[in-house]
């Protein structure tokens, strides 16, 4: 070592790095501060039938399990799918299509909001507020009351067209 390296690479904490009386460096360990990251250090095994992936392939696979814990998390609690309760094998195929496509669409919900201060509950009472009437043609589509400017603009982060809705004749 020439120089000390930078500060911000915080080699401080493990090392003391002193110079010398002939102006080399040189350091020694701080065993203490050492020992005490490595009591925080914990160890895991992953045991993988699939003898062909590397190690690296097998973890990055591991690490994604958070995204179907949380999918799963999401059925139960906000999609309330939490017992089938049901009698036959078709209905119980129903409700699980039902749920894994409402599940799709709660994930692309939070996807496109994600920048927003927005809840996924806060989110489904704005667009509650949409009243619509339909009168067996899209042509004849008709708002039952003006849509909000937070609504208006969750309709646009969605991109969901609203030049389909328009205020009725009575201009309710």
């Amino acid at each position: 070592m020439e120089e000390p390296p930078d500060r911000s690479l915080h080699y401080d904490r493990y090392f003391f790095i002193n110079r010398s009386k002939d102006g080399r460096l040189g350091y020694t360990r701080n065993h203490k501060a050492i020992n005490e990251a490595l009591s925080m250090c914990g160890f895991f095994v992953i045991s993988e039938t699939d003898f062909k992936k590397t190690a690296a392939q097998i973890l990055k696979l591991y690490r994604r399990r958070d995204v179907i814990e949380k999918s799963f998390d999401d059925l139960k609690n906000e999609l309330d799918f939490k017992r089938a309760k049901t009698y036959t094998s078709e209905t119980l195929n129903g409700k699980i299509f039902a749920a894994f496509i409402a599940l799709i669409v709660k994930l692309y919900i939070q996807s496109r909001i994600s920048d927003t201060e927005i809840t996924h509950k806060k989110l489904i009472l704005e667009l509650d507020k949409i009243k619509i009437f339909d009168a067996h043609t899209k042509a004849n589509l008709r708002i039952i009351n003006p849509l909000t400017k937070n609504v208006r603009d969750l309709l646009s982060k969605l991109e969901i067209a609203t030049d389909f809705v328009c205020v009725n004749s009575w201009g309710v």
